[in-house]
């Protein structure tokens, strides 16, 4: 597995981990279908996530959103998934955004107001339906 598979792995499980602790249901989807993670919360509300993943510390504050496809940097379509997990994978810090929330769809960045964690999460989504 390549180091970057590798961090992705681990963001993916801690953003996995942070939403179980907040008492949502998490599923890893068994095929790649453009999502990391499907999270369920007690009122049968369902989103798709994509989790991001980084390590250390980054020059630029911001996470990128966009997938690599044949060595080309393409952005996620709308409507792929309703939120973004942005997770620290030294320190294991998780924390997630709405897609909708976002003046752009191309970045995230690390200073957002609109960040929040998993129980702050369910907060915001609830208070969409």
């Amino acid at each position: 597995m390549s180091r970057d598979a590798r961090v992705g792995q681990v963001g993916v499980q801690a953003a996995a981990a942070e939403l179980l602790r907040a008492g949502w249901e998490v599923a890893v989807p068994l095929v790649d279908t453009g999502h990391d993670l499907l999270a369920y919360d007690s009122n049968a509300y369902h989103c798709r996530i994509q989790v991001k993943s980084y390590t250390g510390k980054r020059k630029q504050n911001l996470v990128r959103l966009q997938r690599t496809k044949n060595r080309t940097s393409v952005p996620y379509e709308p409507g792929e998934f309703e939120v973004v997990a942005v997770c620290n994978t030294d320190t294991l810090q998780v924390q997630f955004v709405q897609m909708k929330s976002l003046n752009t769809k191309t970045s995230i960045s690390f200073s957002s107001p609109h960040l929040v964690d998993a129980e702050g999460l369910r907060v915001s989504l609830l208070s969409l339906h």
